[in-house]
């Protein structure tokens, strides 16, 4: 329940799901209380959750919000499957990929997701998914007043919608993470894909390393040690060195416009998975504050074939 998850927490329960869970065993910090705006002023050393309770609770009466305090990672296999939808921000690698795998296998849509300075991103996985899409429907053309005009010829009748019905499959987030980039294939592809993947590896790393987020307070020790990361993520993957700028580690901080536009296509995809309506982004959204730009990105094993 950092900037990211009150965005997503607040636009969830605006859309007036049935019941909401605010999961988060750490306390609110000063930097908490200037970027999370569902925290009173006077909740400096509360728990995040139940700190955030009463404000997501007043947005929208009719939704059952309840607060958690307990860590994520004590919680049994179990706890997950009383629900249809769970979003993790703020996690190491290893529980994200812990209940990615767990979400998969009880078939329950999974979502994380992450603000770091000026970049954020989404990842989906809602296993085998099924949706449907409105069309337009094609109908052949009326033959009066058309004179030699091709029978055959079909015109799109815009006062007539028809609902299709498909299907989608997603990768597990492990799968996605381990892509290999030494390939032809891969190679190929690498040009086009977004540097914010590796930034996103870079963040993990340091994260499950140290235990923390790269730090203001520590802002010379950490960049230096967050370009030494980039450096060995990199190799790892069999991507090329220059893929990520030296000026990525310019800023630590939540950006409060970076949540917003980050979870606001979180909790969107969120809706359209409960909804089954309208194609779902498979599987990476990326966004890049100092561009001002979002790509999705489908990063699947079957990339480096």
């Amino acid at each position: 329940m950092r900037g990211l998850g009150a965005e997503v927490a607040k636009n969830l329960a605006l859309a007036g799901v049935k019941t909401l869970r605010l999961l988060d065993h750490r306390q609110v910090s000063s930097e908490d209380t200037q970027g999370q705006f569902l925290l009173p002023v006077s909740s400096l050393g509360k728990n995040r959750a139940e700190a955030s309770l009463e404000r997501v609770q007043d947005l929208n009466p009719m939704v059952d919000v309840k607060a958690d305090p307990e860590d994520i990672e004590q919680k049994p296999e179990e706890f997950f499957t009383a629900f249809d939808v769970v979003c993790l921000t703020c996690c190491t690698r290893e529980v994200l990929l812990k209940v990615d795998q767990i979400c998969n296998k009880y078939g329950i849509k999974f979502f994380t997701g992450d603000v770091f300075g000026y970049h954020g991103y989404m990842f989906a996985n809602l296993g085998e998914h099924e949706f449907v899409e409105e069309k337009t429907k094609a109908a052949k053309a009326s033959q009066e007043g058309q004179g030699g005009s091709d029978p055959n010829k079909a015109k799109l009748d815009l006062a007539e919608t028809t609902l299709v019905k498909k299907h989608v499959r997603f990768c597990l987030l492990k799968d996605a993470l381990t892509l290999s980039w030494s390939t032809e294939g891969a190679k190929a592809a690498l040009k086009r894909t977004a540097p914010d993947y590796f930034l996103l590896q870079v963040l993990l790393k340091f994260r499950t390393e140290k235990g923390r987020d790269p730090s203001p307070q520590s802002y010379r020790d950490d960049a230096e040690m967050l370009r030494q990361m980039r450096t060995d993520v990199l190799a790892s993957l069999g991507a090329g060195t220059d893929l990520i700028a030296d000026d990525f580690a310019s800023c630590f901080s939540e950006m409060a416009p970076v949540c917003a536009v980050v979870g606001g296509v979180l909790s969107q995809e969120a809706v359209k998975a409960l909804s089954q309506r309208d194609p779902p982004l498979n599987n990476f959204f990326f966004f890049n504050g100092i561009k001002g730009s979002g790509v999705v990105e489908c990063l699947a094993p079957n990339l480096a074939s």
